[in-house]
C-alpha cells in the first residue's frame, strides 16, 4: 500500500492551517445570515476577544502540531470525533446507497449477481494490496489523495467502553474471506485461495447455491448488537466474547473483506429500499466499513460506516464494480471445493437478554425515520450551465428559497467539500447559507412590491458567485469550520484550562451556524439510484442531491415526526428549480 500512502504523500501538498485573522473575519460572514443583529454584535465582540487572547496561543499550538504531523493535522482529530459518538451507527455515522437496476439486473439471479460482485470486489482488494490499482487523477491530471481506499476492505469499527476503535486487518492476499448473513445466520465464504488468487465467480456461485438450498431456522439476531448504542453494543460484545466460539466469529467478522447481507425484504420502491439499506438491521453488521445487500427481488443496496472513508473514493470503487462486472452466465453445479462454513453462536441467557435489548432498540431506530425520493427529469446540470452558473450553486439557491418559504427563516445548511488535493485531506464544511443568498431570498419574498426581474437575476448571479467562491476556499483547505474544529481539539489537548475559550468556541452563534438543520451532500454518480443518511439535527433533514447531465435526484431523510415536512421540502425544491430555470430563460 506504499503506492497510495507514503509514495503518494510526496506528490501531494500538506493540508494547511488557515490564517487565524482570515478565519475570524470569514467566520463573522458565515455566522451573519443565521443569527440576529444582536447575536452577531455579541459574536463579533467574542471574536475580537479571542483574536487577542486565546486565539493566537491555540493557533501556534495547532501550527506546531501540524508541523510535527507526517500526514494531515485534521485526519486523526476527525477519526477520533467519529469514534467518540455513542449513539446508533446506522443513524449517526453510516450512509447507504442503492444501485440503479440497469447496472446489475443483467447479472442474473441473486446467487449469480452475488458471485460476480464478490469476485469483482475481491479483485479490487487484491489490486490495492498488490499496488496494481491505478492512481486516481483529477481532470487536470494531478494526483489526488488515495490513502483511505485501503480502509474499505477488511476493516471494522469495534465497540469499546468510552471511545470505539477502528480496526484494519493485514494486507495478506492468501485465504481471505467474507461474511454472509442470511436469516440472521452467519456464514464464512472463502474468496481467495492459499496462493492469494481470487476464487472464480463460478466456484463462488456453486457455494452460494448450496447456501440457498439450506433450510436453516431464523437466527437469534446477533447482528442487532452492531446497531445498538455504543455502550450497549460494547456490553453485548464483551458478553459474547466470554465464549471462545463467539470470539472466533467476531474475529472473522472484523477480518472479513466485507459483508454481504441477503435479507428477505423485497423493497417495492427506491424510497423503501433507502430505509431498508440504511436502517434495516436484519442481516446487516452496521460497524463493518462496507457491506452489500442483495434483496429478495434482486435490488442492490450498500451500507458504509463512515469513520475512515469518504463518499467519493467509495463511489469510484463501486463504479468499477458495477460497470465492469461480466455478465457471463454462471452454471449451477455442486461446488468442487466447499468454501462456505456456517458459523454458530453460543448464546448464554445473559447474552440473549442483552441481544433482546439491542433488537428492541434498533427496531425503534428503524421505525423512527422516514425517507423521500424524487427523480427530477425536466433538466439537469447540462441545462443549468447555459446560464453560466455553477449547478451546485443553482441547487443551493433553490434549496434556500424552498427552506424560507416552508419554515419562514433560513437555518444552517451543511455542505461537505472534498479536499483530495491534500494528503489525508478528508472534507471541509461549506455552510451553504451566505449573506448574499439571504439577501436574494428576502428580495424574492418581499411583500411591498413584486421584485424587479433584472435585479433578481443580478442577485442570483451574486449569490451563485459567493457560493462558488466559498466552495473554492474550502477545497484549498481554507474553510473556517475545520479550522475551528482544529483549534477546539488542540485546546482540549494542550491547555490546562480549556474551558476558558468556551465563550468563543461554544458560542450560541456558532451553535446556530453549525446546527445542521439541513445536512446535505451532492455526489453525482450515474450508477446511483439513491444515497441517504439520517438527519444530524433531530428536527432537521438529511439531503442528498445528484446533479446529472439530464436529471436531478433528490433524497431526503427525517425523523418520522417530520415525514410530511420532508415531502413538502422535496416538492418546494423542485418548484424553485423550475422557477429559477424559467427566470433565467433556460426553459
Amino acid at each position: 500500500m506504499k503506492k497510495y500512502t507514503e509514495d503518494l504523500r510526496s506528490t501531494l501538498a500538506k493540508l494547511p492551517v488557515p490564517d487565524l485573522e482570515n478565519t475570524l473575519k470569514e467566520l463573522n460572514e458565515w455566522v451573519k445570515p443565521v443569527v440576529s443583529s444582536e447575536e452577531l454584535l455579541q459574536f463579533e465582540t467574542f471574536s475580537e476577544r479571542f483574536a487577542k487572547q486565546e486565539g493566537p496561543v491555540l493557533q501556534r499550538a495547532l501550527e506546531e502540531h501540524a508541523q510535527n504531523t507526517t500526514g494531515s493535522w485534521l485526519a486523526p482529530f476527525w477519526i477520533k470525533s467519529y469514534l467518540n459518538t455513542r449513539g446508533n451507527l446506522q443513524s449517526e455515522t453510516n450512509f447507504s446507497l442503492t444501485i440503479r437496476p440497469e447496472y446489475h439486473q443483467h447479472l442474473g439471479s441473486i446467487n449469480s449477481k452475488a458471485a460476480l460482485i464478490i469476485e469483482r470486489m475481491t479483485l479490487i482488494f487484491l489490486s490495492l494490496i498488490n499496488e496494481t490499482y491505478p492512481l486516481e487523477l483529477d481532470p487536470k491530471g494531478n494526483n489526488v489523495d488515495m490513502s483511505y481506499y485501503r480502509n474499505l476492505f477488511k476493516s471494522c469499527r469495534l465497540p469499546d467502553s468510552e471511545e470505539d476503535q477502528f480496526y484494519v486487518g493485514d494486507d495478506s492476499p492468501e485465504n481471505n474471506h467474507i461474511i454472509i448473513i442470511k436469516g440472521s445466520n452467519f456464514y464464512q465464504l472463502k474468496v481467495t485461495d492459499d496462493k492469494g488468487k481470487a476464487i472464480s465467480a463460478d466456484e463462488l456461485h456453486a457455494n452460494l447455491c448450496s447456501l440457498s438450498a439450506d433450510k436453516n431456522e431464523q437466527g437469534f439476531g446477533v447482528e442487532s448488537l452492531s446497531g445498538a448504542n455504543r455502550d450497549l453494543a460494547y456490553q453485548t460484545y464483551e458478553e459474547l466474547g466470554k465464549k471462545i466460539e463467539n470470539q472466533h466469529i467476531l474475529h472473522l467478522i472484523k477480518n472479513a473483506l466485507f459483508i454481504i447481507g441477503l435479507p428477505s425484504s423485497a423493497p417495492e420502491s427506491t424510497q423503501v429500499q433507502m430505509k431498508e439499506g440504511l436502517l434495516g438491521w436484519q442481516d446487516q453488521w452496521f460497524s463493518k466499513t462496507m457491506q452489500l445487500l442483495i434483496h429478495e427481488n434482486g435490488a442492490v443496496s450498500l451500507n458504509f460506516e463512515h469513520t475512515a472513508i469518504d463518499g467519493v473514493p467509495v463511489l469510484n470503487v463501486l463504479s468499477q464494480v458495477f460497470t465492469e462486472c461480466s455478465a457471463a452466465p454462471l452454471i449451477e453445479k455442486r461446488p468442487a471445493n466447499p468454501l462456505l462454513t456456517k458459523l454458530d453462536w453460543l448464546l448464554t441467557p445473559e447474552a440473549m437478554d442483552l441481544l433482546n435489548e439491542c433488537k428492541e432498540e434498533v427496531q425503534q431506530v428503524y421505525e423512527g425515520h422516514a425517507f423521500v425520493h424524487h427523480e427530477f427529469s425536466h433538466f439537469g446540470k447540462g441545462l443549468i450551465k447555459k446560464a453560466k452558473i455553477s449547478p451546485d450553486a443553482f441547487f443551493h439557491i433553490a434549496l434556500a428559497l424552498a427552506q424560507y418559504e416552508q419554515f419562514g427563516q433560513l437555518q444552517s445548511v451543511y455542505e461537505p467539500v472534498a479536499m483530495r488535493h491534500y494528503y489525508e485531506g478528508r472534507t471541509a464544511s461549506a455552510r451553504s447559507i451566505s449573506q448574499s443568498k439571504k439577501e436574494l431570498v428576502f428580495y424574492w419574498f418581499q411583500e411591498e412590491q413584486a421584485p424587479d426581474r433584472s435585479l433578481l437575476i443580478e442577485k442570483i448571479h451574486q449569490a451563485a458567485a459567493a457560493h462558488t467562491q466559498r466552495i473554492g476556499k474550502c477545497q484549498m483547505g481554507q474553510g473556517v469550520e475545520r479550522h475551528l474544529f482544529g483549534l477546539s481539539c488542540i485546546n482540549q489537548l494542550t491547555q490546562a484550562q480549556p474551558e476558558k475559550a468556551n465563550y468563543f468556541l461554544q458560542a450560541d452563534s456558532l451553535k446556530k451556524m453549525q446546527s445542521d438543520f439541513i445536512s446535505s451532500t451532492g455526489i453525482p454518480f450515474p450508477i446511483l439510484a439513491s444515497f441517504t443518511f439520517s438527519p444530524v439535527n433531530p428536527i432537521g433533514f438529511g439531503l442528498y442531491y445528484s446533479l446529472l447531465s439530464d436529471r436531478i435526484i433528490i433524497d431526503i431523510s427525517a425523523k418520522k415526526e417530520q415525514q410530511n415536512a420532508a415531502k413538502e421540502l422535496s416538492e418546494k425544491i423542485v418548484k424553485y428549480l423550475e422557477q429559477l430555470a424559467e427566470l433565467l430563460d433556460l426553459v
